[in-house]
């Protein structure tokens, strides 16, 4: 077996179905993990992050420690929590209301078998019923309240202990540590919810009411019982739009600041996860730990980015090029092992690793996998979103503020120019050039870091810093428009290498596609 194959099979997709069975080996904790995996009682914790950031990994290591435990998961997606679809213009409260039954039905029906034998056998078919319906009536929702705790269980005696002694990677580790934590909680029935924004669909007037229902239900669900242990993740972007909805419940946004657990790696945790994942690889393949990960699989230390000057690390390479997420930094190497693969098959060559040739044939391919990505992420906030970013080939970037940067009136010009086409944001049509319309696309880019927002800083060592979306939801608007005077807009590193193909495919399509004419046959004249 090539090296590279051995990692591919650590890298497959990045996908959280994908790497459920590759979780116990390569999961990196970070610091609010265990106050994730084992949250307060009474509250639920919100786990915020961006897609593709790992929030269903940590559900899916939180289920994998505790069925190791002989502890109960229910492990719910929207679709599971049959919400009614008659309350579109409905107040918070009945929505909550209805996903508060639509949830206890849901939680119930995963218990399935192992609660009825606390029902009677008239309750047992009530149970069928509303699990097939999603309906039931108002008793019968008070009878699972008091019945469900009843699942609850603690830690297995031994469990901590046998999994303590057998215990060789901080994977292994990290579980135990949440298991001990889990001893001292006493008997504990976890609900994980997954993708709870998915509830509703943005497009549609009242969807945060909708998504506000479920996250008070939950909650609510978690005060029921001391043994309830309710975990929910939810995008970053939409827990921003929640946060600064003018109409609705900036108030409730407030009482649950303190129970967010906000998922966002840095550029040193990426590192750690990418590291990992390279070791992984080398003990799958039967590596001496003396041998360097990287070095089994890569050309040298580092490389250019193609048209760069620049001479950076494999591992930075990566991790700018992954927008803070796992999932990206995974689908990269993937992307580089099979162009390695595939030039290694077509010759004789001695570099069976990672090189140079292989990141430039690669590169643009991602990159414009991300800008595909970005369409159906953002399908519902902004229709047309990958459009914009082609047209991001047509701006002048102005080299003195750096590569791909422009000013804040730059970009503004530049978004109201667009707006001609016509652009529909969150449920919003803008046709006409204005700044209203401008700030409104340029919220969008930012939220979903399509550009980065650099402000200077002489406290840090580059003497600038970047400011986080989630830390500042309302920095595109009129409001702040003085302040935004001073930043500087850059294209994030993900979807400059689709960028630069645009515009060397606009530069190559000058004029018409006109066919060469044939020449004309000389007429020969023939003497007799």
């Amino acid at each position: 077996m090539e090296n590279l194959e051995g990692l591919l099979r650590v890298v497959p997709t990045g996908t959280s179905e994908g790497e459920r069975t590759l979780l116990e080996h390569v999961f990196i904790s970070f610091d609010l993990f265990e106050t994730i995996a084992v949250p307060v009682s009474g509250s639920p914790c919100l786990v915020v992050g961006k897609k593709g950031a790992g929030k269903s990994a940590v559900l899916d290591f939180i289920t994998f420690t505790a069925l190791q435990a002989g502890i109960r998961v229910v492990r719910l997606s929207p679709q599971d929590v049959k919400l009614s679809s008659d309350l579109a213009d409905a107040a918070v409260g009945d929505h909550a209301r209805a996903a508060y039954e639509a949830l206890m039905i849901a939680v119930a029906g995963e218990l399935g078998s192992e609660l009825k034998g606390f029902l009677s056998d008239e309750e047992a078919i009530l149970l069928e019923k509303a699990v097939e319906s999603g309906r039931a009536k108002r008793d019968f929702i008070s009878r699972l309240a008091k019945v469900l705790p009843r699942l609850a269980s603690a830690v297995a005696p031994t469990a901590s202990m046998e999994l303590s002694s057998s215990a060789k990677t901080a994977t292994d580790k990290l579980a135990v540590g949440v298991l001990e934590r889990l001893e001292r909680e006493g008997k504990v029935l976890y609900v994980l919810v997954d993708d709870t924004d998915q509830v509703a669909d943005p497009m549609k007037p009242g969807h945060l009411n909708r998504i506000w229902g479920l996250i008070l239900a939950l909650r609510k669900l978690a005060q029921s019982s001391p043994s309830f242990r309710v975990v929910v993740t939810l995008r970053d972007e939409v827990w921003r739009e929640m946060r600064r909805d003018g109409a609705g419940q900036r108030d409730q946004a407030d009482h649950f600041d303190a129970l967010i657990c906000r998922l966002a790696p840095d550029d040193a945790q990426m590192k750690r996860i990418v590291a990992r994942r390279l070791e992984y690889a080398r003990e799958y393949l039967g590596f001496s730990e003396n041998i360097d990960g990287l070095s089994l699989f890569f050309d040298g230390i580092g490389a250019n980015m193609p048209g760069s000057k620049s001479f950076s690390s494999w591992f930075d390479l990566i991790v700018s090029r992954s927008r803070g997420r796992p999932r990206d930094s995974v689908q990269l190497i993937n992307g580089l092992a099979r162009t390695a693969l595939e030039r290694i098959s077509k010759s004789e060559t001695t570099l069976r690793v990672i090189t140079q040739d292989d990141l430039n044939s690669e590169i643009s391919r991602f990159s414009s996998k991300r800008v595909e990505y970005l369409r159906s992420e953002a399908e519902r906030e902004c229709p047309g979103i990958d459009k914009l970013i082609d047209d991001f080939s047509l701006i002048r970037f102005d080299e003195a503020l750096g590569s791909f940067a422009i000013s804040h009136d730059g970009i503004i010009s530049f978004l109201k120019a667009q707006l001609g086409a016509g652009y529909t944001i969150r449920g919003r049509r803008y046709g006409a050039a204005s700044n209203e319309g401008a700030l409104a696309l340029l919220e969008v880019l930012f939220d979903f870091d399509v550009l980065n927002a650099r402000v200077s800083d002489s406290r840090m060592p580059a003497g600038y810093r970047f400011l986080k979306p989630h830390e500042n939801a309302t920095l595109a608007s009129g409001e702040r428009w003085g302040e935004m005077q001073g930043i500087v807009w850059e294209l994030n590193p993900a979807f400059r290498d689709h960028v630069i193909r645009k515009q060397n495919e606009r530069n190559a399509s000058f004029g018409l596609a006109v066919k060469p004419r044939a020449k004309k046959r000389s007429k020969v004249r023939r003497f007799r």
